[in-house]
């Protein structure tokens, strides 16, 4: 079983005809989708050596320490600000609220649309349409909102794909302190950002099966 240490961003590398495994992965480790068998444990990265896993957190209290940000934003009904009231008015976002202690005691990027400024967004996007916002807008907007709940891990699908480079370099420096599992295509990026990667490796002996290596 691949173990990260903390403070880590690993790249996940596949063959281009299981590209779609790396966000099965992704998915599956944020408890969004089923697995037949395997677990996954999550250990405090402060001092107390406590582990958790889906079984001992309700969903809510687990997807809340290990955050899903997909390629592409699925476009709510309403506004970025709308869906940033919903996110922050659940139980287990509620202050920060899940039982899993980060290392970040001076937190500085608990306002999303402070921080999607830095990167580019004008204010006046967070009252607009999902369907008005361009993508490179969506994608900011919708990591700004994941960055603001100070998740343990982030799970990160492409998530600059959409981005200029000088704005892909603003977004990056605000992700190195996290721990993220982050699937990107560009090599440019991967040296930038990466200190280990998870490649999928096809099996031997069972067809259409890979396994997952950690190199650090």
């Amino acid at each position: 079983m691949p173990r990260l240490p903390l403070r880590w961003t690993a790249d996940i590398r596949a063959p281009s005809l299981c590209a779609a495994r790396q966000t099965t992965l992704l998915r599956a480790l944020a408890h969004l989708l089923p697995t037949d068998k395997g677990y996954v444990t999550l250990v405090s990265p402060l001092s107390s050596p406590v582990s958790y896993t889906p079984a001992t957190l309700t969903p809510p209290q687990w997807r809340r320490a290990i955050v899903y940000v997909a390629q592409r934003p699925a476009q709510a009904n309403g506004s970025p600000r709308d869906y940033l009231r919903r996110v922050t008015s659940f139980k287990a976002n509620a202050a920060h609220g899940h039982p899993i202690a980060t290392s970040h005691s001076d937190y500085s990027l608990s306002d999303p649309i402070a921080v999607a400024s830095t990167w580019n967004v004008a204010v006046d996007c967070w009252d607009k349409p999902w369907n008005q916002l361009s993508g490179g807008e969506s994608q900011r907007i919708t990591l700004s909102i994941a960055l603001s709940l100070n998740p343990t891990v982030l799970l990160l699908d492409e998530p600059t794909s959409a981005l200029d480079p000088d704005t892909t370099l603003l977004v990056e420096d605000s992700l190195k302190n996290f721990n993220c599992l982050w699937i990107t295509h560009s090599p440019e990026q991967e040296k930038r950002v990466s200190s280990a990667c998870l490649s999928f490796i096809r099996h031997p002996t069972v067809s259409d099966a890979y396994t997952v290596i950690l190199d650090q």
